[in-house]
């Protein structure tokens, strides 16, 4: 899996669709919409996809550190900048 990072953010525009525009000329219709996805909302569902992928979660590990961290018994000897790089070495 690769990280890109997230593009800039866009702001929001109102749409003027021909609904609009033929209630402006007097006649009685419902409000146009448009939806379109942007490049976050995409990169955001690729994210989930190959977050959904990863079947090799070691639960028991997960539980024994969330209980380490809660009493607050952890080691604190443990390398995190090794940890993240090993990590981001198997994405």
């Amino acid at each position: 899996m690769k990280i890109y990072g997230s593009p800039p953010v866009q702001s929001v525009q109102q749409v003027r669709g021909a609904g609009q525009e033929a209630q402006q000329a007097g006649q009685d219709s419902g409000d146009a919409a448009s939806v379109s996805i942007s490049s976050e909302a995409n990169w955001i569902a690729d994210l989930r996809a190959d977050a959904a992928s990863f079947n090799d979660v070691r639960l028991d590990v997960v539980d024994e550190v969330r209980s380490q961290l809660e009493a607050g018994t952890f080691e604190a000897g443990v390398d995190m900048d090794a940890a993240i790089d090993s990590l981001l070495g198997e994405l």
